[in-house]
């Protein structure tokens, strides 16, 4: 009795206790905290994790590494080997399963499941496989990240980004101002001044990138920043230089409501569905430039209705000073997120 006992507290720990702390949610089972039950409960994981896929392994079509797919369009209806005719279908697991039957003239898709038995905290992946006229494209994506392979995937990337800062720290040539920018936008709220700061200089030389790029990411740092005036200006000139897009205007109208300018966005709205913009938009720019314009307009005469004022979040972090701070401080406290 006490044996039986035992093994159905650990089916109902793997069963119910198990999803509420596979990701970590629970402050008091980290990292730092209690190693011991950490361990205990990444066990239960493992076990639980191999008990599922047995179960599921039943239900699962299972084809031999030879599996064929027939394609109408050739001429000699002969039989495609998919692992003969592409070299990315070789590391490709065997576990398939079809996903159509009745499939066009043009292709076949066969979407290929696998376990990772070594990883049960990770999810099913799988590959979609096309057969056309063309080839064989392979596409798909990988199962998502364990907390501790995400982590270390970060620092690694916040290792390149910090030898790019220390490379472009002197700001001299729109590269490395264009370069520092994304690495700040990218670091988040806390270095946005100093990703505006990189993005103003930008402008000083001759842009490497549509100069369109820099004026939005200035326009969405000064807005979340709460610079509305200096987003307002940006958002202008965007206009200036390529008024088929709507983007611009709709940016520049919430910037304006936000400034309690609500009219004024509303009349420069009214304004731009009498331009050849709205009236005829171009389908390979932006072919929904009137629903875009038209949907913002009517969301700004609900605001103005019903009396709408903005009121701006309390910043929970103080901004980087981008006249006054020290590059390997700020690296190294970075970095230090993900060590």
């Amino acid at each position: 009795l006490p044996i039986y006992l035992i093994h159905r507290f650990f089916e109902w720990l793997s069963d119910t206790f198990i999803p509420f702390v596979q990701y970590n949610v629970i402050p008091f089972l980290s990292d730092t905290l209690f190693p011991a039950i950490k361990k205990f409960i990444n066990y239960i994981k493992e076990k639980s994790a191999e008990k599922e896929i047995k179960q599921n392994s039943e239900s699962i079509t299972t084809h031999s590494a030879n599996t064929q797919t027939k394609n109408p369009t050739m001429e000699n209806d002969s039989d495609i080997n998919l692992k003969s005719c592409s070299n990315e279908t070789e590391n490709i697991p065997q576990t398939a399963e079809i996903k159509e039957d009745n499939y066009s003239q043009a292709e076949k898709s066969i979407i290929l499941y696998d376990y990772d038995v070594d990883k049960p905290d990770s999810y099913v992946s799988h590959v979609t496989v096309s057969v056309q006229d063309s080839g064989i494209t392979v596409t798909g994506h990988l199962p998502p990240y364990t907390n501790k392979e995400y982590r270390k995937i970060r620092h690694s990337e916040t290792l390149n980004q910090i030898y790019r800062l220390k490379k472009y720290h002197n700001l001299n040539s729109f590269e490395s101002c264009y370069g520092s920018a994304k690495v700040y936008e990218i670091w988040g709220a806390k270095y946005r001044l100093l990703a505006i700061k990189c993005y103003e200089k930008c402008l000083k030389y001759t842009p490497a990138v549509p100069i369109t790029n820099i004026y939005s990411a200035l326009a969405v740092l000064y807005e979340k920043s709460h610079q509305f005036e200096k987003a307002v200006n940006i958002l202008q000139k965007h206009i200036d230089e390529s008024p088929e897009h709507s983007s611009a205007y709709t940016h520049k109208s919430i910037c304006l409501v936000k400034l309690g300018k609500i009219d004024e966005a509303i009349d420069m709205l009214n304004a731009v569905k009498e331009t050849d913009y709205y009236k005829n938009p171009n389908p390979s720019i932006d072919p929904s430039f009137t629903t875009c314009i038209d949907r913002k307009l009517e969301d700004c005469l609900n605001k103005k209705e019903r009396g709408y004022k903005f009121k701006p979040r309390k910043n929970t972090f103080d901004y980087i000073d981008p006249d006054n701070f020290s590059l390997n401080e700020i690296c190294n406290e970075y970095l230090q997120k993900w060590s």
